[in-house]
Formats: structure tokens, sequence, C-alpha cells
């Protein structure tokens, strides 16, 4: 029984499904065998059978050919199927089935296969036969690209089409001897056809997609724009990098950029592209002086496309700063002058944008204006006048303006001038007898070639040097000299001379007796740090020979702690106790010996915010330096308001004794004339005190010292006279030591020690009643004696009367000490009648001057320093008449 003829298309390569239709009732029994064969062939390629078994499963059998093997069965009860894997171009055919069941009748089916080959890859090309890979081209802008896709094999024959951008373009293809082919053109290329993608499609089966091939046109343009993107108008700095850039649009492919100036291409470009036909390119260049006007050009053209060239150019505005060059006068030979001439400079610029300073140089160092000077600038000139030797050297100018400042080429200026001598020079040597010793003098002069002559000065007589005795090198010569007696120390004069004439003023060197050096002065110490001291001096003469300077550092007990050799006064000391009492002794030393010590004493600190004091022992309490400039504002104002109640309290003092004065207020001679008093040593008066002035006796009752008083009178009291007072006032600088004494009316008075005399009725004597009397004074107590006399009478002395001697005369001494413990004394003994104070044996008592008299009025000696550790003072007073000495 055979069925309809199935239709079955497969592809090469791929799977082919051969269904088996039975008819519905025999579907329903059980199918013992299931044959295959292709076309007419009589034997089957493949089989099925279940027969002989009991379950429904068959064997399968396949003939060893290339179908049999690629061949497989799927008995399924429906529609049974046979698959053929890896379909090949002979497998096309017509297949049968044959089927037979238990029950039904054997049943056969045919089905057609029909294999499908696909066609080749599509492949491209252009109109001349190249083949196309990717893109098509390069075209010219209006011109036709021909793109021709051609497609081999293929059963049946593919569909050739050309497609852009997913829509069908061209659907004419043509098949020829086993190749299909379509050729597109497109016309009238433009810049939108740029970079348009065709593609060729090529199949023959909606089984498998199409092949394709695709290529994308390429269109040269030349460049629609190019531009320099710098502002044109903009300036730019000299010798600053500057940065070019020329941009050029629409070109393809990129353009190609050249940078040119005067006709000459530049080098050193940058050329980028940016896509969408945007190409740039850089050129740096550095600008110069010079450049300012000049025209820099951009040029682009596309290689693809000649004679389509475009341009653009930049003038360039160069600011530079001032070029400078600087001339002398035309008339000027400037390796001729000399001193006093005058000389002219005239500075030539060149700058973009105009100076605004011009400054002119002597040596690097600004000139100034000044006509008193000489020194005269006017615009771009200079005059120099009445030149000096100072005003030699490199001239130069110098203009600035907003790009910088330009300086000139120099020019030097010779001065010509007679020899000067060299500053700075040994002016002092110091020789022993019949040592030799080499004098250097050095000149300086222009022109240099100098000739030297020497004398020698004693003071006595000018000697000159015979040439033999120096030598000359260039500007300097040096003397040997040999001092052989005291007439050959004295000085030595040197003289030079150039084409100028003779040095003017000579060099003068002095030979003096060389010795020991001189001490160290002006000492002073700081702290540096904890622990640690600077000492600084000032160095003393040398002796004539070079000298160093030695430190010795001594401990309290004269213990050495450190020492030091140095070429200068000045030492750092290191490693110092701090709180500590250190002795410094400072010698300067030479070929000769060593000077005398300068000792210092100081004290090292706690920390170095304490304020310090030195002690330079030569008689001199001095404060460091660095310590008078820690001085507060507070102190400062304390100092001042002090100051200004001392000051106060003094003005006040002066009126009160101005007032406590009364008979000077009336034309009365004062009484302390006539008293002459030696110094006072200030170094013993205590602070704050009056008694550095010994007339300023203070009142009664000073110090808590009653006064002792005594009178005199006539012969008796009723002697005509006044009563007059002697008062022993305890000195003020020396609270407490004092010495007193009363002194007889007369010599038939006897001296009472402390009590009262009643034989004696002229005498009052007011005494202290200290500790017990009497007691001797010593030499050394302070005494001071104020005499008390009524007013008006002595202020004419009287004549004495016939027969009498000379008017008596008191007498009074003043000495001091040290001694401040002492309560008021009795006077010395040995005061009697006559016009001394005698001691035990006669003599004058020490410390006590001779007594004198005056006849006219009273007198008062010369008063001079003492060197002594007393001093006295004579005071001498007119009695009156019919008194007897004191």
């Amino acid at each position: 029984m055979w069925s309809q003829v199935t239709p079955v298309t497969a592809v090469t390569g791929g799977v082919a499904e051969l269904p088996c239709h039975v008819e519905p009732d025999a579907s329903r029994d059980v199918m013992r065998l299931m044959l295959w064969y292709k076309d007419s062939t009589g034997a089957p390629f493949y089989s099925y059978d279940t027969r002989g078994r009991k379950s429904t499963r068959g064997t399968h059998w396949a003939n060893e050919d290339s179908l049999g093997q690629r061949s497989e069965f799927d008995p399924r009860p429906q529609a049974p199927l046979l698959r053929i894997k890896h379909v090949e171009e002979g497998d096309q055919g017509v297949y049968r089935c044959r089927a037979d069941f238990r029950t039904s009748p054997t049943f056969n089916a045919r089905v057609n296969l029909t294999v499908v080959v696909p066609p080749q890859q599509p492949r491209l090309f252009n109109e001349t036969g190249g083949m196309i890979s990717s893109t098509a081209g390069p075209y010219k802008e209006g011109d036709t690209a021909r793109l021709i896709c051609e497609v081999k094999g293929g059963r049946p024959p593919p569909n050739v089409t050309w497609w852009l951008e997913g829509s069908l373009v061209d659907s004419s293809w043509r098949h020829d001897a086993g190749v299909t082919r379509n050729t597109l053109e497109v016309t009238g290329l433009r810049r939108a056809d740029l970079a348009n993608l065709y593609t060729c499609m090529a199949g023959n089966t909606p089984l498998r997609p199409h092949k394709a091939a695709a290529a994308r046109l390429d269109i040269s343009f030349p460049p629609v724009d190019v531009r320099i993107t710098n502002d044109k108008k903009a300036s730019v700095s000299a010798n600053k990098p500057l940065d070019l850039t020329c941009q050029v649009t629409g070109s393809r492919p990129q353009p190609v950029v050249t940078w040119s100036r005067n006709g000459a291409v530049l080098s050193g470009t940058l050329t980028r592209s940016h896509g969408n036909n945007v190409t740039s390119s850089t050129l740096r260049v550095l600008p110069s002086a010079e450049d300012s006007g000049e025209v820099i050009y951009c040029r682009a053209f596309s290689p693809a496309v000649p004679g389509t060239r475009l341009e653009d150019s930049i003038t360039l505005k160069v600011n530079y700063r001032p070029v400078v060059r600087l001339t002398a006068g035309r008339t000027l030979q400037l390796s001729d002058i000399e001193e006093g001439d005058d000389v002219y400079f005239e500075c030539h610029i060149s700058a973009v944008p105009w100076v605004y300073s011009i400054e002119w140089r002597l040596d690097d160092r600004p000139l100034v204006h000044s006509q008193a000077a000489g020194v005269i600038m006017i615009n771009q000139s200079l005059a120099l006048q009445d030149l000096s030797r100072q005003r030699s050297g490199m001239y130069t100018c110098a203009a600035t303006n907003d790009e910088g400042q330009g300086v000139s080429n120099a020019l030097f200026l010779p001065v010509k001038y007679a020899p000067r001598c060299l500053p700075g020079q040994t002016l002092i040597y110091g020789a022993a007898k019949f040592e030799h010793v080499l004098v250097h003098c050095g000149v300086e002069a222009n022109p240099a070639e100098v000739t030297f002559r020497w004398s020698f000065n004693n003071t006595g007589e000018i000697t000159h040097l015979p040439t033999a005795q120096f030598t000359v090198n260039g500007t300097s010569s040096t003397a040997e000299y040999v001092p052989r007696s005291e007439l050959d120390y004295g000085t030595l004069l040197c003289w030079a001379r150039n084409g100028i004439g003779w040095q003017k003023t000579p060099c003068v060197f002095h030979i003096v007796s060389a010795g020991v050096p001189e001490p160290p002065t002006k000492c002073s110490s700081y702290n540096s740090s904890v622990g640690s001291l600077t000492v600084e001096c000032l160095p003393g003469n040398d002796g004539g020979l070079p000298q160093r300077f030695v430190l010795e550092v001594q401990r309290s007990g004269g213990q050495l702690h450190y020492n030091a050799t140095s070429g200068t006064p000045r030492f750092l000391l290191r490693d110092l106790q701090v709180n500590t009492f250190y002795q410094i002794l400072i010698y300067a030393e030479n070929a000769k010996g060593r000077s005398k010590p300068l000792v210092m004493e100081t004290e090292t600190l706690r920390d170095v915010a304490e304020r310090r004091t030195e002690k330079v022992i030569d008689g001199s309490l001095k404060e460091s330096f660095d310590d008078m400039l820690t001085v507060t504002p507070v102190l400062m104002i304390l100092i001042v308001a002090i100051g200004g109640l001392l000051f106060i309290i003094i003005i006040i003092v002066i009126l009160i004794r101005m007032r406590s004065r009364p008979a000077a207020r009336r034309g009365n001679p004062p009484l302390t004339a006539g008293l002459p008093l030696k110094e006072l040593d200030t170094a013993h008066a205590a602070p704050e005190s009056d008694g550095k002035n010994p007339d300023l006796i203070q009142a009664h009752g000073e110090h808590g010292f009653p006064v002792i008083e005594a009178t005199y009178g006539g012969d008796g009291p009723s002697g005509g006279e006044r009563a007059g007072d002697i008062s022993y006032i305890p000195s003020p600088s020396f609270v407490g030591g004092v010495g007193s004494s009363t002194l007889p009316r007369s010599g038939h008075c006897q001296q009472h020690h402390y009590n009262r005399d009643d034989s004696c009725p002229g005498c009052v004597v007011r005494v202290p009643l200290l500790r017990e009397y009497p007691y001797d004074a010593p030499e050394d107590v302070i005494q001071y004696a104020e005499l008390s006399l009524p007013h008006g009478t002595l202020t004419r002395p009287r004549r004495p009367s016939r027969g009498q001697g000379h008017e008596p005369v008191a007498y009074a001494q003043i000495g001091y000490s040290h001694h401040n413990h002492l309560p008021p004394i009795p006077p010395p003994n040995g005061w009697g009648h006559g016009s001394q104070p005698r001691g035990h044996r006669g003599q004058p008592a020490p410390g006590h001057a001779a007594a004198h008299e005056s006849s006219d009025s009273l007198r008062v000696a010369d008063s001079r320093p003492s060197d002594s550790s007393s001093t006295s003072a004579e005071t001498v007073v007119q009695a009156p008449p019919g008194s007897a000495a004191l």
C-alpha cells in the first residue's frame, strides 16, 4: 500500500527529519519491522526489527555507508521518524519506508528530501576590480561609487541584494555560471554620503540567515576653514614661550598643516585630530624683540584633494624689556681722563612699551643725581663734573618698563691720579735696638707705574734713605730699617710718583721701641646661656709687636678653673657652674712679655632671665650692657618718680637754709666765712647725706645728740661783750661717731671734763650724760665745730688796746674717720693758752693746723683734696678785744 509523497527540505550540514506516515489503523497495531530505502535501490540502508522479542524495543541496523552511519530511527507509535545528520548535498532524493505490522498489512510511504546548498560568503569589488574589505574609496566629492557584490555557489541560486541602514536599495542580481552578482552605483557623492555603510545580503533559504558583506564609503574633502585661534590683537612678551594654535575644519582625510614665516617653514609643530573633520596644529615659538611686526602663516590642505589650500596669519606684537646701549661722549678718550676732568655718557634705549625708569650705576651701585657732587642726570644723559679717583670704575645704565629691566654694556672709566697711601696698612712698627725691621709701603695709583722715595724724621733732622735700603714691587715698596740708638726711633716717610706727579701726602710709619703690650680695655661680659659666658674687650697697644690674649678663670680662693688663648680679646666660656662667683684675668702678651692683668669679677646666673652685674677691678663699677637692656618700663617710671621727689626735697632744703641765714639777708658777712674746709672723701659718706658739704651743719640735737655750747665774753660776765656759742654737732655722714669738746673762755678758766665750773663765770657748758666720762677721743673720730656769735659782734673787728697783744682767735678742728659707734667725746688734752692745741709733750696735736692771726676780718684758707684718711680744716676767727686765745 502506498501513501502520498511527503516533501522535506534540509540544508547541507544540518539535520533532515524524514517521517514515515502510516495509515491510522496501522498506527494502532504493533509494528514488527521498519525498512528504509533511498531512491530505487533494492537494499535498505537502515532497519528496525522487533520480531522475536517480548518487549516492544527492536534492534537497529544501518548500512556501513555514509548515509547509514549518519542516520538514526525514532520508532514513534504515531509517526516513526528517520533523522539524517550532517546532511550532504548527495543526500537529496526520494526515500521509502516499509512498515510490517503484527496484524495489519505492510505499509509503504515516500519522502522527497530536497537538500539546499547555501551560497558562499559574498565578496565586494570596486569598479576597477579591486576587492573591498571594509572601506570603499576614497572618492572625491561629486564622484560615483560603484560597488559590486559577487556570490558563488548556492542551490538554488541565492538572492543578492544591497541594503543601506536597513533599507533595500538594490535587488537586481543576476546568476551566471554559478556566480550571482549585484552591482550598486551611488552617483553624485556628497559630504552627507561620507561613511555610509552599504551591505550586500546573499541567501537562498529561510532556514539559514543570509550571508552579508558591507563597505563604508570613504570620501575625501578639502578643508573648509583654517583659523588661528589666538587673540590677534594681543601683545606677547619677548623671550617667553608662545603657543600658536591653528584649527582646520572639514578636511578629509586629516589635512597637512604647515607654519611659515618670511617664506620659511617652521618646525616643532604638533597636529591632532579631534573628530568631525576637525584638526588642530600647535606651534611653540619664542619671540624676540626683533620679531615684532613679523607675520606667521598657517596653511592647510587635504592630500587627497590637491589644489585646495587654505591659510590664516597672525602679526606678532612683541613687548620686550629695554635693549640698552651705553656710549661715551663723541670727543672723549676715556683712557686719558684725569682727576678734575668732565665726562659725558649717553644711554640709547629701545623698548616696547617705553621705559618709565632710567638708572645709572657705577660698579653696580646706583648713582644719585647731585649737582653739588658733580653728578648730573638729564633724560638719557649722564654728566660727571670735576672727577675724582672715586669715580673710576665700570659704568652702566639700566632702563625699566613693564616687561622688566635692561642693562647696557659696561664702559670702564679709568680716572688717572697721583699715588695715594693704601688704607689699612701697618703704621707702627716696634723694634729693639739693632733689630731689622721691614716696613711695607703700599700705594694706589693710576697709572700704576710708580717710583718711590723714603725719608727718616726723628724730629731733629730728615734724612733720605738710599735706594739700596728699599725695594720696589709694583705699587708697593719695602724698606729695611735698623734702629741703633735712641735717635733712630722716629718716623719713616714714603712717597711715590707716577705719570701724573708726586704723591702729595707721604705715607707715615712710626718706628717705636718694642715693649710689653698694654692690657685690654673696656671689657664686658654677658651670659650666652645658662652655664656659659661671653667676654669681650678692646685691645690695647700691642707694644709694637704682634700680640695675643690670654684669659684665666679662677674660682674663689684662686683655684684655676679655665684658661684660653685667642688672637682677639673675645672669649666664649662654657661649662661654668651656675650661680657661682668667678674671677677673670685677661692678659695681652707679645714676644716682649705679658701685660698686667685686667681683673673682672662676675657671677653666673641661675637662668638667663636673671640680671647680672659685673665688677671690673680698675676703680670702676659698671653694669653689663645686656643688663642695661633689661630695665623695664615700670622701673623707669619708679626711677623718674624718685628723682622728681629728690629734686623737690633738695629745693625745700635749699629754701630752708636760705631762710635760716638772717645775717646774710641783713648784709652782714656770714659766720662761716673764714672756715677753710678740706674736701671730704665721698667714698665714705653715707647715702642721702649732707655730710659731703662740711659747712652745712645741722641744727641742735640732730641724731639724738645734745649740743655742747660754750660762751665767752670779756674779763667776766660783764665784760661788755655778748656771749657766743661753740657747738659740736655729730657728722650726719657717720651717725653715732662724734668728737666734742668745750673750749675755755680764757686762759684763767680751767678746763673741766663735762662738769660745770663755778670758778669760771663766763663758761656755760651743756654736756650729754652718756656713759662714763672723761675718756680720750680717737684720732680718726669726726669732729665738727660751729662758732655762733651775736649778730654784729664781728662785723668790724676792734683794734687792740695799747699795751695789749694781738687779738685772740678761736680755733676749730674738723676730722673724720670710719668709726661710727662712739658717743660724743670731750675735747682732747692740750688745749691751752696760745695759738695751737698741744699734746702731752707740747707738740702740736696730730691732724691740727697751726694758729694764725687775723688783723682785719675773717679769712678762709684754701681748701684742697687730701690723699690721707682724715681731713682737717683751719678756722680763724677774730675775737673781741681783751679776750684770751681759746
